[in-house]
């Protein structure tokens, strides 16, 4: 039997658990992780590794995160691997799943950006 195909989908999320993609300097994010696998299949089950960029670019990671397992709907909260405050720049997560029993292959998932911006704007006479 050949291996499923499975899907890795990633969204940050702010102290809030909100959806973002722009954050305040000094704010905190996390990555939340959804893994799919084939209709009418059994939901993937296995582990997710993040890895933290200091660039928007999935270049050179600066730090990966222990091996987290899935939850029953295949996905991850990742609150463990919050980072920040940060300070203003580009950021980025990626995540890779991977399934030790066989069923599903690995997957990646996109690089997924966030900037950081300082929003303090002073105008002088």
């Amino acid at each position: 039997m050949l291996p499923l195909v499975s899907s890795t989908a990633t969204t940050i999320h702010n102290a809030a658990h909100a959806a973002v993609t722009t954050v305040a300097a000094g704010s905190s994010v996390h990555d939340f992780v959804k893994v799919t696998g084939e209709a009418g299949k059994p939901t993937p089950q296995g582990d997710v590794t993040l890895s933290w960029f200091t660039n928007g670019t999935c270049t050179a990671p600066a730090q990966s995160s222990t091996v987290v397992s899935v939850n029953a709907a295949g996905e991850v909260d990742a609150t463990a691997f919050e980072k920040g405050p940060l300070a203003a720049g580009a950021f980025s997560f990626r995540a890779v799943f991977h399934d030790p029993s066989g069923l599903y292959l690995d997957s990646t998932g996109p690089c997924e950006p966030v900037k950081v911006v300082d929003a303090n704007i002073q105008i002088t006479p």
